[in-house]
Order: structure tokens, then C-alpha cells, then sequence
């Protein structure tokens, strides 16, 4: 570990508290940051119609089977977006 926090994070179905706690003990002592997953169902259910699709396919994966036979993943934390400490513009 680097000492800028958790470097994994461990996503864990909403509907599965029983995992959530089993968990909470192991995250701490290896540095994993433990949430519950947000997503309350599909956005996209308007009934109206689109008279140009403008994606190819959708952009959803299919989770991986963990997802489903342990109620949890477990992910690599995305890289912290290095931003300029001074910004320079140029007349």
C-alpha cells in the first residue's frame, strides 16, 4: 500500500447484508474500501419512442459470475487523475 488509501474497492450487492458484514473486518485490515453497490435498477425505461438511436449496442457487460455467486466484487480502485497545479494561458 502506498499510504494514499484503499487501493481496491469491494462493491457488494444491496439485497445481501449478511455479506457486507462478513466483510467489513477483512477490508479493514487489507485496505479495501467497502460500499454497497448504488444502482436501484435500469435508468433508461421511458415509454416514449427515439427516432434516432445514435449507440451502436449497449454499453453494459454482463458482471462476472462472483457478482452473483458471492454477492460481491472486487475491484482495482480507478488512478487518481493527476491535475496541473498551475494553469497557464497564453495572450
Amino acid at each position: 500500500m502506498t499510504g494514499k488509501g484503499p487501493s481496491r474497492v469491494a462493491i457488494v450487492q444491496r439485497q445481501r447484508p449478511h455479506v457486507y458484514e462478513m466483510l467489513q473486518l477483512f477490508a479493514r485490515r487489507n485496505f479495501i474500501d467497502l460500499r454497497w453497490d448504488r444502482r436501484e435498477g435500469d435508468r433508461r425505461h421511458t415509454g416514449q419512442a427515439v427516432a434516432l438511436e445514435r449507440r451502436r449496442e449497449d454499453r453494459r457487460r454482463e458482471p462476472p459470475a462472483v457478482w452473483s455467486s458471492l454477492g460481491f466484487m472486487l475491484l482495482p480502485r480507478r488512478a487518481e487523475i493527476a491535475l496541473p497545479t498551475e494553469v497557464r494561458i497564453s495572450a
